[in-house]
């Protein structure tokens, strides 16, 4: 009896395949399989991004992916070694283009990143033409920024233009991204002079990428809208430590307007001012409860980038250095639905709602209040009257009555 054929085993095919246990071409966007019932064809992300020592390469099966996803949403204490992206930017069906064809939906992502995409990530005049212009040229040498290039610009159009077909966008940001992060991972271990530019510019795109992409069905739910919040802010924190490790190679390089802040006007309004040290007397009056150090230490940088806002500072990079900044096990407290870390939330908020202009923030901040004021006990909401009467006015319960 001759033997039976050979075949490669993979763990990539379509969701259908694997549920009704048959093998799947992997053809996208549609495997035959699929085509040939009619049926919806969808396919999971293979590369969640992870950053651990020693990970398991991306050809690790699904499950294993999966739990070491939900292992880094519940643990912050690990974050230091962890980078994982949130699981709402990895969910969706990725696109492709058939071999050997002119793609002109990647050629619409570039021209949009050099018109519009690029100004989210401008501070002042001397970073704009490093944004604009210097980094896709960067992006022609490392494939995996060009492809983050593609992913922000696909997100941005799907979240700008309304009579456009969101999930195309959507599904071509997927895809770029998760073939980024494939080329990207190797990289982390190895940041140098001569990739730094691109790493640097990279870990800034895929930041923002997290706050931008839409918020998945169900995300309504107040926990589940706190929960994703969470996880840009640990992801936040995971690619800082790739920001510091580049910056060391552009001090001397044409990048190195990206390092230099400046001094920052700071105007707290003095409404704000009160509101904050009221907050602040509650805390004190805790005694020597273990939390107190990371409830303070929160408020202190939520403070201080709110009247950098309130002086005129609109950059995403005011909301991301609260993110930076925010021990890490305050954010584990504010998993737990702690009371008070919920209520230090709802005061970055304030942050939030006023860098609202920025395309990939718009109501996040409101969003998060909600839920927050959703969440708490009624003993508790008398600490956030002001941060709802700053973000939906004097009326603010009126009017949450209504929505």
């Amino acid at each position: 009896m001759p033997s039976r054929r050979a075949h490669q085993k993979s763990r990539l095919g379509c969701v259908g395949c694997k549920r009704r246990r048959v093998k799947c071409d992997e053809l996208q966007p549609k495997c035959s399989n699929c085509l040939r019932r009619h049926s919806q064809c969808e396919y999971d992300s293979a590369f969640p991004i992870l950053w651990v020592p020693g990970a398991a390469p991306p050809q690790q099966s699904m499950a294993a992916n999966a739990t070491r996803l939900h292992q880094s949403s519940v643990s912050v204490a690990t974050e230091d070694r962890d980078l994982v992206l949130p699981r709402k930017c990895n969910s969706l069906n990725a696109a492709a283009t058939p071999p050997g064809s002119l793609n002109l939906i990647d050629l619409e992502l570039l021209m949009h990143w050099r018109d519009t995409t690029y100004e989210i990530f401008c501070r002042n005049s001397h970073t704009r033409d490093i944004w604009q212009s210097l980094v896709p040229q960067e992006a022609l040498k490392e494939p995996f920024l060009m492809h983050g290039v593609l992913a922000l610009s696909a997100v941005h159009l799907a979240r700008t233009r309304n009579k456009d077909p969101m999930s195309l966008y959507i599904n071509t940001a997927v895809s770029h991204q998760n073939q980024a992060l494939a080329l990207f991972r190797p990289s982390l271990d190895n940041i140098n002079e001569s990739n730094a530019r691109a790493m640097f510019a990279f870990a800034s795109i895929v930041t923002v990428y997290s706050i931008a992409f839409p918020q998945a069905p169900g995300s309504l739910d107040p926990q589940r809208a706190i929960d994703d919040l969470c996880q840009v802010i640990v992801f936040a924190r995971g690619v800082q430590q790739i920001l510091v490790k580049a910056a060391d190679y552009l001090q001397d390089s044409i990048f190195k307007p990206l390092l230099q802040w400046g001094d920052l006007e700071k105007r707290l309004p003095e409404e704000a001012h009160v509101a904050f040290k009221n907050l602040c007397e509650v805390i004190h009056d805790l005694g020597a409860d273990n939390a107190r150090y990371s409830y303070l230490a929160t408020i202190d940088c939520i403070q201080d980038s709110l009247a950098e806002v309130c002086g005129g500072f609109g950059a995403v990079a005011a909301a991301t250095k609260v993110a930076i900044r925010m021990p890490p096990t305050f954010i584990l407290l504010v998993r737990q639905y702690d009371p008070l870390a919920l209520v230090i939330l709802g005061y970055y908020c304030t942050v939030l709602h006023r860098l609202r202009h920025n395309w990939c923030i718009e109501d996040k901040g409101a969003q998060i209040a909600r839920a927050v004021w959703s969440i708490l006990a009624e003993q508790w909401k008398h600490l956030m009257y002001w941060v709802m009467q700053d973000i939906f006015g004097p009326h603010f319960l009126t009017r949450l009555g209504t929505e």
